[in-house]
């Protein structure tokens, strides 16, 4: 929690066509933390974490994702703001039906 932040280094490859989103599960939108209902469609609903969409290339870029800059989507049950005393886990996410050719790299928090 003392953390502000993530950095990695991340690319695409040339066939990729999909969107990326970097998305931070906490104890307010993933099932384990008790706190939203893992019921999908539903008002209180999980998996809508905090993140945002990454600009990729197909050179390698470094990235630095500031917590208080990350937002949520417009579904289901969300906190004021990404708890980081519970942060359940990082996901990389694609849109479905898409080719996806994603790199990542050198993941780490910064304070």
């Amino acid at each position: 929690s003392s953390y502000r932040g993530v950095r990695f280094w991340a690319r695409r490859g040339e066939t990729h066509t999909s969107d990326v989103r970097v998305q931070f599960q906490d104890a307010n939108t993933y099932p384990l933390g008790g706190v939203c209902n893992p019921e999908p469609n539903t008002p209180d609903g999980c998996y809508n974490g905090f993140g945002t969409n990454l600009p990729l290339t197909t050179d390698w870029q470094l990235f630095e994702l500031d917590f208080t800059r990350l937002t949520p989507r417009d579904f289901g049950l969300t906190g004021e703001a990404l708890d980081t005393t519970r942060v359940y886990l990082v996901e990389f996410g694609f849109v479905q039906g898409t080719v996806f050719d994603f790199w990542v790299d050198d993941l780490w928090f910064y304070d």
